[in-house]
């Protein structure tokens, strides 16, 4: 009970960093200093958002344990059945096709246990993944001509795995992890903030950029009737201000709450 109540505040400290996070990136990408048109109570609440990030993360992160696990358990029977055979005397010629089979079964087993003890040094693993997964997904936007903003979600699933390869791996280093662990929980909730929120925030920011709109907004502003269209796009609203983006000079059209009447804000479904 005493470390669940001294860890409250650096978990508040954390979520209310998230928070920061989820909206500055996003707003920062339109040229908005936002901080200036929330208000405190917002500001306390902009942890809300993170908790979706939060709940993925917790469940690749159980999930990468599971696979773990079961590759742990795996490879420890099939050392024990490679002991048995090894041990056990052969009284038959194998056929062509027993001896194929043998040699497939032995090659895939190889394969697989070579695999599996690659991606366990928690640097050189999780690294080459990071790699090997950004040279792909820079084939694929090269070869289809898409924009990074596309495969946002597939950065997003890279960032959270890279991750954990890292965490699983300094698991096998409890020492290490327990001498520093306040230096890894920084390092994780920075790169929450900032890989994993703050990137895809920003790519979320350039697809409206380009005409992607998330919703269409009409509402009358001063007895003028103010309708979004491809070239004026809704970006968001806090409390007191409601917030557009005008693709043809690239400003941020501003409006107090106050001065709104008759919003209409209809979901765009995803393209």
């Amino acid at each position: 009970m005493k470390k669940i109540i001294e860890i409250i505040p650096v978990l508040t400290a954390a979520l209310l960093y998230l928070g920061y996070c989820h909206i500055y990136y996003y707003y920062d990408t339109f040229g908005v200093n936002i901080y200036s048109y929330v208000s405190s109570s917002e500001l306390l609440l902009l942890f809300l958002p993170t908790l979706i990030y939060s709940t993925g993360v917790i469940l690749i992160g159980l999930t990468s344990n599971l696979i773990k696990t079961f590759l742990d358990n795996y490879n420890q029977i099939e050392r024990e059945r490679n002991t048995q055979e090894e041990n056990a005397p052969s009284t038959l010629t194998p056929s062509n096709t027993q001896t194929s089979n043998s040699k497939w079964s032995v090659f895939l087993r190889k394969a697989g246990k070579f695999i599996f003890n690659y991606f366990q040094p928690p640097v050189y693993g999780a690294f080459s993944f990071l790699f090997l997964s950004f040279a792909i997904t820079q084939l694929i936007m090269s070869f289809y001509q898409i924009k990074n903003y596309q495969l946002k979600e597939i950065f997003l699933f890279i960032d959270i795995i890279f991750l954990f390869l890292i965490f699983n791996g300094l698991l096998r280093y409890k020492e290490y992890l327990k001498r520093n662990i306040l230096l890894i929980i920084t390092f994780m909730i920075f790169y929450i903030g900032k890989s994993i929120i703050g990137s895809y925030r920003v790519q979320q920011a350039q697809e409206i950029m380009d005409g992607y709109a998330i919703s269409n907004v009409s509402f009358q502003y001063n007895n003028h009737k103010i309708v979004t269209t491809s070239s004026l796009l809704y970006i968001g609203q806090t409390e007191q201000y409601l917030f557009l983006y005008n693709r043809t000079n690239k400003s941020i059209p501003i409006f107090k709450m106050e001065n709104v009447d008759s919003l209409v804000v209809q979901k765009i479904a995803k393209h």
